[in-house]
């Protein structure tokens, strides 16, 4: 699990966009509870920014069984 790099996210915005229009402000903004975008292989997960810390202490290995 990795941050997509600004490439990836430009592109996943422009195709995001398409799907949901000006809506994508509401999955950005949200200072309450920050989310963040993560990309495992070719998907693009969202998620918690708490959950992605903790998936961050679990190696690969781990987590597939």
């Amino acid at each position: 699990m990795r941050p997509l790099t600004e490439e990836e996210l430009e592109i996943f915005f422009k195709k995001l966009g398409e799907y949901i229009g000006p809506n994508v402000k509401f999955l950005i903004d949200r200072p309450e509870d920050p989310w963040v975008f993560r990309m495992i292989d070719l998907r693009v997960y969202y998620m918690s920014e708490v959950i992605a810390k903790l998936a961050g202490n679990i190696g690969r290995e781990e987590l597939m069984q």
